[in-house]
Parts: structure tokens; sequence; C-alpha cells
């Protein structure tokens, strides 16, 4: 539903605009409206899922509240970045320039993910790594706006829906391979000798390995591909902002000028 409702707003905010006369700062609460819900709601989830650790804690022991609480400011960071920075600063910089920023952030991320020690401290080897998942809130609206770019009025949906689909795809089957090889790892370490708070570790540093080769493949296919704008050109996220051309008045009966 989350991927339904954000194909509609997508498709339908140029017509939104045109229409209604919405301006680039009203046009943008259109979705700043979707996406305060559905960031207002995991607060309350959020509580239920403080009691549920809770009771777990008392059960398990202590690791199923650290878990629970580890996603939070990760949760907040990437939320903050989407509604009030990533969108000023395509504005200004450009969607390339914004993608390009979110997937070094994110390689970062990875990159420093796979030295976490099996029995580290969350507050000193997990918690500053958490901002560098601003990432993923400069890259995926500018990917969006850089993916709808080239749409048309008459296939915006088709566009929308196969932007989504490959998004959809492409993390289905990222977590898939990503998990394989953390899993097949963690059992050859186990093998090995290894207790099973280091085998699960080194699975996972595997695994985030992986990814930051994927994201850095990304980056150069990114720096490559999309290039720089020609001098004079606007980006996608810059039209936005500037909003509509205002119309020019053609009258018939003006008599051509000398």
């Amino acid at each position: 539903m989350t991927v339904l409702d954000g194909s509609i707003v997508t498709v339908a905010m140029p017509a939104v605009q045109n229409d209604l006369g919405f301006s680039p700062a009203g046009l943008s609460w259109v979705v700043n409206a979707y996406l305060l819900a559905f960031g207002g709601l995991p607060l309350l989830a959020g509580r239920l899922g403080d009691l549920i650790a809770l009771c777990l804690q008392r059960v398990l022991g202590h690791g199923a509240a650290a878990t629970g609480l580890a996603m939070p400011p990760a949760a907040a960071v990437i939320g903050a970045v989407s509604l009030g920075v990533s969108a000023r600063l395509s504005a200004r910089f450009g969607d390339r320039n914004v993608l390009l920023l979110g997937l070094a952030l994110l390689i970062a991320l990875l990159g420093l993910l796979t030295r976490v020690p099996a029995h580290g401290h969350y507050a000193t080897d997990l918690l500053p790594l958490m901002f560098l998942a601003a990432g993923f809130g400069l890259a995926l609206p500018a990917l969006t706006a850089l993916g709808m770019s080239g749409a048309g009025e008459e296939n915006a949906g088709l566009a929308s829906g196969l932007f989504n689909t490959t998004q959809q795809i492409g993390m289905a089957t990222g977590v898939a391979v990503l998990s394989t090889l953390a899993a097949s790892r963690t059992d050859t370490l186990l093998a090995a000798g290894h207790d099973r708070a280091e085998a699960l570790t080194g699975g996972y540093h595997l695994a985030f390995a992986v990814g930051g080769g994927l994201l850095t493949a990304a980056f150069l296919v990114a720096l490559t591909v999309l290039g720089r704008p020609e001098p004079g050109t606007r980006s996608p996220s810059a039209d936005r902002a500037r909003g509509p051309e205002p119309e020019t008045a053609h009258r018939t009966d003006a008599a051509p000028a000398a």
C-alpha cells in the first residue's frame, strides 16, 4: 500500500499543481502529509514495541530489547533528511549530486559496519554509524526524481510502475542474496570452531562488504551514466522548486510590432 500510494502521489503531482494552482511549497506538503502520517504512526508502534521488548527482556534476556532499540535513531535520521534536507539540496545542487552524496554515505556506513566487533557496545560501535543512514534519505528521493524526470503525462503511470517494480525486486533480491551469503559464512565459521556470536558477526561482515561493493558499483554507474547537466539546464527537483513558468498571453487582435 505504501508503494501504491507513493506511485499515485508521484504521478498526480504535476496535475495537482497545474489544475489547483499549488505553489511549490504547497505542493511539497502534498507529499509531506503522507510522510508525516507514515512517520507518526510508527511512534505509536514504537511504544508498543517498547512494551513487547520489555516482556521479551524478562523472558529471553537483554538481547531482544537491545535489538528493538537499535533502529529508531536510524529511522529518525532517514525521516528527517527525507523531509527537511533532501529536497533543498536537490534544488540547489541537482538530483545527480545528491544521489552521489547519498551513495557515498551508504558506502561509508557499510564499510564501517564490516568492522563492528562481535561483543561491541551499541553507544560506541553502532549509534555513531546510524547517522550515516541519512544516505538513504538523500539517495531515494533523488533517485525517484531522476527516474521520473523523463516521463511525460501520457506515460507517467508506466514510468512510476516500472521504477517501483524495479526498486522492490532489487531490494528483495539483494536481501535474499546477502542473507544467503551471511548464513553460509556463519555456518563455515561455526564449523571452524568459532562461537556463535563471532560466527554470526563474521557472516554479516561478509554481507556488508558485498553490499558495499554493490553500492560502489552503483556510485560509479551514476557518476558515468548520468553525466553532468548541461550549463543552463535545471534538475527535476529544481524545476519543481521553481514552479510552473508563467503563461504568455496571446492576443489575436494585437497589431504586429514595428
